[in-house]
């Protein structure tokens, strides 16, 4: 007897003249109990009341506190809706798939999803293999065949953009004819701006000063003082005929140093990238006067030209911005986060997608917006960030965490566009406001390669400790 005999049968016993009457009376019931569940999900705000989740009817894997110890599966969501609701439906898929969960997702900050988010007391908390990293962060053979410094040098700042900097110079001084610059001229100008950035005196003439104690021999044999002072009053790095008006509002603030940058992000970011990254901003310090030039009080070197930097735990940079006070420049498919949080976007534009990479930044990109975008491009991200950036925040002010004692800790979790997002507030010797899409107060998961035994209390380490 067949399989569909069977069903036949089964059909008769209950009531039913066919399969298909059956299957018909089955999807009204399914449509009737979504419904009901919708309408029990729904959450009323009181001020004077904080709803405590019900785990056991949650359509939401960061409100649940204990993970299947499967190592292949995790409760996760599916980012689609159903026609006229806005409930996110959550789904059990394996941990194959978390990275690209979200990836047809399209965020729009100005979306009423962010105005009317809810908070509610929970964790959230996923395992090492639904947040395992999939990328390859392995060195290529032709990286591991350099191996001399001048060799990773001219990896990193190709004899291309050596040649173009050699040409626009010669182009810039055409009308000193006593002016002569080569290719090895360039190298030993460079060389002593390296020697120069170790051995800091008062002025640069001190490098060649008479006085033992104050000059530097190396740079004196390299190149005469008036040499060096000749080479960069002429260098240039792009057209100066083809640079854009300045009356231009939107015109390229950093046009005649673009192709350096452009170069120099194009060979960092070549290197394979790390699991763990970070965005945040650094000072190249100058006595120069300009317009871009900025005061971070906070930073060591508090006046200079600020960049923002991509950087992984290692401390390499793979993508820099110098800020110009230029228009906020974005691509067609991006959402305009606002300007802080354009930056994160801007320096990721290269990160590999849905390989779970997990990006730290700090208050000032720091927006809810960002991180619910970045996980629907399969990127995890974690950062402090200014209270009156949390829409409808729960978490308790400054005033009131300062009661506690050292160490206390409160955490509310959301589901915005089926993402769920921790927000977090620990009392160190400052109040510490977090945000994230990947970690909350409770560490990841460790779950045992061995299927049949359960994930134990001595299976759970904290996210970055080392193995």
């Amino acid at each position: 007897m067949s399989n569909a005999d069977v069903c036949a049968i089964l059909c008769e016993e209950i009531g039913y003249e066919s399969i298909d009457d059956f299957e018909s009376d089955s999807d009204d019931l399914i449509k009737t109990q979504n419904a009901d569940a919708s309408i029990h999900n729904v959450a009323v705000v009181d001020d004077h009341f904080e709803d405590e989740i019900d785990l056991g009817t949650s359509l939401h894997d960061s409100f649940v506190n204990m993970i299947n110890d499967d190592d292949n599966i995790g409760i996760a969501r599916e980012a689609g809706t159903s026609a006229g609701s806005d409930e996110h439906i959550a789904m059990r898929v394996s941990s194959n798939l978390f990275p690209s969960l979200f990836k047809n997702l399209s965020v729009d900050p100005k979306s009423s999803e962010f105005d009317r988010v809810i908070w509610k007391t929970g964790n959230i908390q996923y395992t090492n293999a639904e947040i395992s990293f999939r990328g390859d962060s392995s060195i290529s053979d032709n990286l591991k065949a350099l191996q001399t410094p001048f060799q990773v040098w001219s990896f990193l700042f190709p004899e291309s953009l050596e040649l173009k900097i050699v040409e626009q110079t010669k182009i810039y001084s055409e009308l000193n004819e006593a002016f002569n610059f080569d290719l090895f001229d360039l190298r030993k100008f460079i060389g002593i701006l390296f020697y120069m950035s170790y051995f800091n005196l008062p002025s640069t003439r001190d490098y060649w000063s008479e006085n033992g104690n104050h000059c530097v021999p190396i740079i004196q044999t390299t190149m005469t003082r008036n040499r060096f002072e000749k080479i960069r009053q002429f260098i240039h790095f792009n057209e100066k005929e083809n640079a854009p008006s300045r009356d231009d509002p939107n015109r390229d603030r950093l046009y005649l140093i673009r192709p350096l940058i452009d170069t120099l992000n194009r060979t960092f970011g070549s290197i394979p990238k790390l699991d763990r990254l970070c965005v945040d901003e650094q000072m190249c310090s100058s006595k120069m006067k300009n317009y871009m030039k900025q005061y971070l009080p906070n930073k060591p070197k508090k006046w200079g030209f600020k960049l923002y930097v991509l950087c992984d735990s290692t401390g390499f940079a793979y993508k820099f911005e110098i800020f110009s006070g230029g228009p906020n420049i974005l691509l067609q498919e991006e959402p305009d986060l606002k300007s802080s949080a354009n930056i994160v976007v801007r320096l990721l534009r290269e990160v590999p997608r849905y390989q779970n990479h997990i990006v730290y930044f700090d208050n000032y990109y720091t927006t809810v917006p960002l991180l619910v975008y970045l996980r629907s491009q399969g990127i995890l991200s974690i950062g402090t960030i200014r209270r009156n950036r949390i829409k409808n925040c729960k978490l308790p002010n400054e005033k009131l965490m300062s009661k506690y004692e050292r160490g206390t800790s409160r955490e509310y979790v959301a589901s915005i566009y089926g993402v769920d997002v921790t927000s977090l507030s620990w009392k160190d010797n400052k109040i510490v406001n977090l945000v994230s899409t990947y970690i909350g107060m409770k560490p990841i998961l460790m779950i045992g390669q061995n299927e049949d035994l359960p994930a134990t209390s001595s299976s759970i380490k904290n996210h970055d400790e080392k193995s």
